[in-house]
């Protein structure tokens, strides 16, 4: 199993440094960050919502609204299931353990 991470500020996050980012989840998660276009399509093909929304409070002045997700992937590319945020790692386990 391959975590990845799919950024959808790829620009602030690629600053802030995105793999010390996805590194203090767990090292083996792997960033990624497109340019606009190919962040709009990955977020499209999962069908994620996100918004830049102002926030005064936020370091940049702005926060990211985005509906939350885990997805299980296969190697050849093939949607296997969704979780929400929150589900116990147990629950993703055995579904994955299901699908083996």
């Amino acid at each position: 199993v391959q975590p990845l991470f799919i950024s959808i500020d790829p620009e602030r996050d690629r600053e802030m440094g995105l793999a010390e980012y996805t590194e203090a989840f767990h090292p083996s998660i792997l960033g990624l960050a497109g340019d606009a276009a190919q962040t709009r399509a990955a977020a499209d093909s999962f069908r994620i919502y996100y918004e830049r929304e102002a926030n005064l409070e936020a370091l940049d002045g702005y926060a990211m609204s985005h509906s939350p997700g885990l997805y299980l992937i296969s190697p050849e590319g093939d949607w296997l299931g969704q979780f929400t945020y929150g589900t116990p790692a147990s629950e993703i386990v055995a579904d994955l353990q299901a699908r083996l």
